[in-house]
């Protein structure tokens, strides 16, 4: 079990940059169907002025589609309605955090941070040729004017889309 939502949280966290935060991973019927996006609050309070719109790639939502299944049908699914969840030694639900997450990834990739997936996809975009406004959307680092929820603003998330889902 433990394998394939570890595999479902890195999918998702390198497609969409998220941080490592509280149950870093969307429910996929928040996914819309039209486009493939969704809310993420990855570094926000209650106000929701820095969530960010995601674009999830339909490869990574066929993963979480799969994913959602796979949890679906286990017997004890009842015992937590978080979109993902890890298991103990014992069995017993273990909620995702950036810890548990951490403790869980050492059998897999020893030594590698939590977070290494914005870095290296930072990097990977930009030395692609992604335009670095695309970039830092993607980070959530939306500068003054390019915010995806300003009023005035001058982003289109319809262009975003379009430059991530080429690169």
């Amino acid at each position: 079990h433990n394998r394939y939502t570890l595999y479902a949280i890195w999918t998702f966290a390198f497609a969409t940059g998220v941080r490592a935060i509280v149950t870093p991973y969307v429910h996929p019927y928040e996914v819309s169907k039209l486009n493939n996006t969704a809310l993420l609050r990855d570094k926000d309070s209650d106000s929701g002025l820095k969530a960010k719109l995601i674009w999830i790639p339909p490869k990574v939502k066929e993963q979480m589609d799969l994913y959602a299944r796979f949890i679906g049908d286990a017997p004890d699914r009842a015992l937590t309605r978080e979109p993902c969840y890890l298991l103990s030694d014992k069995g017993k639900h273990l909620l995702v955090r950036p810890a548990t997450i951490a403790q869980h990834m050492t059998n897999y990739l020893p030594g590698f941070p939590s977070g290494i997936h914005r870095r290296f996809m930072f990097n990977a975009l930009l030395d692609s040729g992604c335009p670095p406004e695309t970039v830092r959307v993607w980070m959530g680092h939306a500068t003054v004017g390019d915010e995806p929820w300003s009023r005035n603003g001058s982003f289109s998330y319809a262009l975003h889309r379009r430059a991530l889902s080429a690169y």
